[in-house]
């Protein structure tokens, strides 16, 4: 499937393979290549720039014996990654699942919908994860057409986002009840975590840029259940000019910088050795 995404100035060029992810055809079967699994949402997908451009793209080309399977999916929260992970992505066999984690993600993982669409979501039962909202309900009239207006182009989207009588936002954190939200949060991190054990591979958090206190708390759980942690902001607060105009997502020197940290943790953390 093939498709042109229109943002800012740009015509980026879309292909999504057969397993309805924007990367290459890859078996499930492993080669003698050491495998990342990439799971996230629009940062790690790419939102805004050429497949090429993304971080996962110039690690895999910068790094030999080392194969990056990206399957980050726009307008994911975390809880919607493990269940992919669940249902498909363990099926890759990675030797390292990285999951990139930014702070809406929080607000996410505690509600059914979000970016005009309706999602399956976790609640919290007797201290485990408990699915509803599945089957997940059809879009409304107003998610139709709110989304419909905000796909034609990237200049009715901004010009959306900017009439308060049209525009009802996609997410707030206003609606976030703070304690649940990091609470399942965390379970889903564990969740995640106890199923790449389970399947010979480790979880790598890897944490965009975020505020300060989000990010102490996804440091915290990382520790707690010893899981590799990479926290990008100390890369990032030394540089500028890497999102693009009017949007927030990275451009091409964003995922540069995201690529040269996490080669950086690859390399320090030994994995390619077999020593990881």
């Amino acid at each position: 499937m093939q498709g042109v995404q229109k943002v800012a100035n740009r015509e980026i060029q879309i292909t999504i393979n057969s397993k309805k992810l924007r990367d290459n055809e890859f078996e499930y079967n492993k080669s003698e290549k050491k495998r990342i699994l990439v799971l996230g949402d629009s940062f790690a997908w790419g939102f805004g720039v050429e497949e090429e451009e993304r971080f996962s793209e110039i690690i895999e080309g910068e790094i030999d014996n080392l194969e990056i399977i990206n399957s980050a999916i726009a307008g994911y929260s975390s809880d919607q990654q493990l269940l992919y992970f669940t249902r498909e992505g363990y099926k890759y066999h990675p030797d390292l699942v990285m999951m990139l984690f930014y702070e809406n993600d929080f607000l996410g993982n505690s509600v059914d919908n979000i970016y005009w669409y309706n999602k399956p979501n976790f609640v919290i039962k007797e201290d485990s994860l408990v699915l509803r909202n599945v089957p997940v309900p059809e879009q409304s009239i107003y998610q139709k057409l709110r989304k419909f207006l905000s796909g034609k182009s990237y200049f009715i989207s901004f010009i959306l986002k900017r009439i308060s009588v049209i525009n009802v936002k996609s997410f707030s954190s206003e609606k976030m009840d703070t304690n649940n939200s990091l609470l399942l949060t965390e379970k889903i991190i564990s969740q995640l975590n106890q199923l790449c054990i389970a399947g010979n591979s480790r979880l790598l958090l890897v944490s965009i840029p975020m505020d300060g206190e989000k990010g102490k708390f996804l440091s915290q759980t990382a520790s707690k259940y010893s899981i590799e942690y990479l926290n990008l902001t100390p890369y990032f607060e030394k540089e500028n000019g890497f999102i693009i105009e009017d949007d927030g997502h990275w451009n091409q020197k964003g995922h540069l910088i995201a690529a040269e940290a996490i080669s950086e943790w690859i390399i320090q953390n030994k994995f390619l050795s077999g020593q990881y």
